[in-house]
């Protein structure tokens, strides 16, 4: 008994879905409205839908026409104001479809990116020591800093050398 209740609600459910999205398409004026109401409505389904969240039920209209009723809307002062509302309004409606993480998976990724923010400041500040050190005792003797850069040339033409080799093109 209780897959009947369930697959009642179910179908109750998609024809307050399917009257919405009508009364939606007749307010916007489009013509496919009509279509719709002619329709006979789909048969249930034996199988069981995926689990949808409860606040993303429905897909968010699309931007509102400037032509919307009343004298006020359509007052060239107040336009800015009456868009900057409906704007607010659309926010609204997708920060209550958005999915937010648990309190548990907050603290976890918030530690997750503070390690990396804290091991990438480590790496940097540690590569900048080394550099401005190298710079540093370079000016004391030009040789160390030739002989510096001589190994990092050195090196990059024997990787690009190596590479040229093992890449076959054919």
């Amino acid at each position: 008994m209780p897959e009947n209740e369930e697959r009642s609600s179910l179908s109750e459910r998609r024809q307050r879905r399917r009257s919405r999205r009508k009364e939606m398409l007749r307010q916007a004026g489009d013509p496919s409205a009509t279509t719709l109401e002619s329709s006979a409505p789909a048969p249930v389904a034996v199988a069981a839908e995926p689990t949808r969240s409860p606040g993303k039920v429905t897909a968010t209209p699309g931007r509102r026409t400037a032509d919307q009723p009343g004298f006020l809307s359509n007052f060239i002062l107040f336009r800015p104001v009456v868009r900057f509302w409906l704007y607010l309004q659309d926010v609204g409606a997708e920060i209550r479809k958005v999915s937010w993480p648990t309190r548990a998976d907050a603290r976890r990724l918030t530690r997750i990116v503070l390690i990396v923010t804290i091991a990438a400041a480590i790496c940097l500040g540690l590569a900048s020591f080394g550099l401005s050190e190298l710079f540093r005792y370079g000016i004391e003797t030009p040789l160390i800093l030739l002989g510096t850069f001589a190994l990092i040339v050195g090196g990059t033409l024997y990787r690009m050398r190596r590479n040229a080799r093992s890449t076959s093109y054919g």
